[in-house]
């Protein structure tokens, strides 16, 4: 029973160590997601005032739209597997 238990300790350890080089991949990943996304949306807000294109305008807001959900999704299931 003690084997058992110290085996589970030390399997935690373990997971614990993944988690926190998880959270260290992702957060510089995410860092660097948002700041091109935000970099991006200025760029495209600026070219959305300049066209009177339907068309454009539509594809830029499926790009925004698609970012958006990618990054929101990104960082729902890593909050999940972090906490």
């Amino acid at each position: 029973m003690l084997q058992e238990f110290k085996e589970c300790i030390e399997y935690h350890g373990k997971v614990v160590d993944m988690c926190d080089d998880l959270e260290d991949l992702i957060s510089i990943d995410g860092f660097f997601h948002l700041a091109l996304f935000g970099m991006i949306l200025c760029m495209l807000l600026f070219v959305l005032s300049v066209v009177h294109n339907l068309r454009l305008i539509l594809m830029v807001f499926v790009f925004v739209s698609f970012n958006i959900y990618m990054i929101g999704i990104t960082y729902y299931y890593a909050n999940n597997l972090a906490t």
